[in-house]
């Protein structure tokens, strides 16, 4: 007999979904974490989680964590200056939160329903529990959990992807944050600001907090070295006198046919590359992600959660598709798909969840179809 059914690694959206999904079931789940408090840890991230998270999880779930709603989507051709337009949507575009008090909202909730959450450090991961092959994880201080399965949601430094020698993920995004405290020329509230072709394959983006402005930037790997002056540059032009605080790291763009099941172990969330290749949000894929991981494991059908994983590459491949001609329109001919109304209410059906990519990329022409495979072969994300 194992002590669990499931253990979960990893206390984050991916995680939290997985195990949620998992107890309302009535599994014995439990989620370990190198928090030393549920879902508190600072993280780099934007903090825009889109409607689509709400396919995950129910409204309430959200309750202590979202700040503000936002409906208008600026785009600038270059940052600071140039051509810009504003569009309006009438569905939310985002919600903004802080990641950690998100963590700790969808964390708090999967608890609330019957997974228990054990604080500690990840030290080993073996599959000799019983002596059957079920997972095993060993804490630091030698404590020792089995469980007939395991979900790694340990993000993009997983460490039990590296226990099981999956190699990282070839494409990858580096991206820094400043979340930047101090007065604003103008009311940001109901506002977002992006900047498509900041530099090659990556944007700015300027997100609206209940107190500060969460500047930042994503780009290649190349681009790292400049990414920091970049940043801080964007954010000094947005806040006058400026606290900064800097902070950074890569995201995995997810490889068709990376592993996501082997060894009774569902890979989920950032450790999977489940992050929109198009918008770099891994929000909401890392939920879903971890949703499908948990009926799957309800079903006692690995194949379920497979067949999940393949609609999600195809429906990536569409999303690079997306994102590619987007820069190219935006190189070519900034003003036409800046002012572009429809192109950009396109958008916001895809990013609320009420259009897919796929939905999108089958409206394309035979020949733009032609162009974007040539694209998505050649372009470095």
């Amino acid at each position: 007999m194992t002590a669990h059914d499931v253990i979960v690694v990893g206390g984050g959206p991916s995680g939290s979904a997985a195990a949620y999904h998992l107890a309302r079931e009535g599994a014995r789940v439990r989620v370990v974490d190198s928090s030393d408090v549920l879902g508190g840890r600072y993280k780099t991230c934007g903090g825009g989680f889109t409607e689509k998270l709400w396919w995950t999880f129910p409204k309430s779930a959200f309750a202590t964590a979202e700040e503000n709603t936002v409906t208008n989507l600026r785009i600038r051709a270059k940052p600071n200056k140039g051509l810009s337009a504003t569009h309006h949507s009438d569905v939310p575009i985002a919600h903004m939160s802080m990641r950690s008090d998100l963590d700790r909202s969808l964390l708090g909730f999967a608890v609330d329903h019957g997974a228990e959450f054990q604080p500690g450090k990840v030290e080993r991961i073996s599959f000799d529990g019983n002596g059957n092959g079920c997972p095993s994880v060993t804490l630091q201080g030698g404590e020792k959990l089995t469980a007939d399965y395991l979900v790694a949601a340990d993000g993009a430094y997983s460490l039990v992807t590296r226990t099981m020698g999956l190699p990282r993920h070839r494409r990858q995004v580096v991206a820094v944050e400043d979340e930047a405290y101090g007065p604003t020329e103008e009311n940001w509230s109901n506002t977002i600001e992006i900047v498509p072709s900041a530099s090659p394959m990556g944007y700015f983006w300027v997100f609206p907090k209940a107190d500060h402005l969460s500047t930042g930037f994503g780009g290649t790997a190349k681009a790292a070295s400049r990414i920091k002056k970049w940043a801080r540059d964007y954010s000094e032009s947005h806040v006058d006198k400026a606290d900064h605080h800097f902070s950074g790291h890569y995201i995995p763009l997810r490889d068709p046919g990376y592993p996501t099941y082997r060894d009774r172990v569902f890979i989920v969330g950032d450790a999977g590359g489940f992050v929109d290749p198009s918008t770099a949000e891994g929000i909401s894929w890392g939920a879903l992600s971890g949703k499908s991981a948990a009926e799957s494991i309800v079903a006692s059908d690995p194949a379920q959660f497979g067949t999940w994983v393949e609609w999600v590459d195809k429906e990536f491949y569409a999303a690079r598709a997306f994102r590619n001609l987007l820069v190219l329109r935006v190189k070519l001919r900034p003003r036409q798909i800046l002012t572009d109304a429809g192109f950009w209410q396109t958008f916001f059906k895809i990013v609320s969840g009420r259009m897919t990519y796929q939905e999108w990329f089958s409206t394309l022409s035979r020949p733009t179809r032609s162009l974007v495979w040539t694209v998505n072969r050649f372009a470095p994300l």
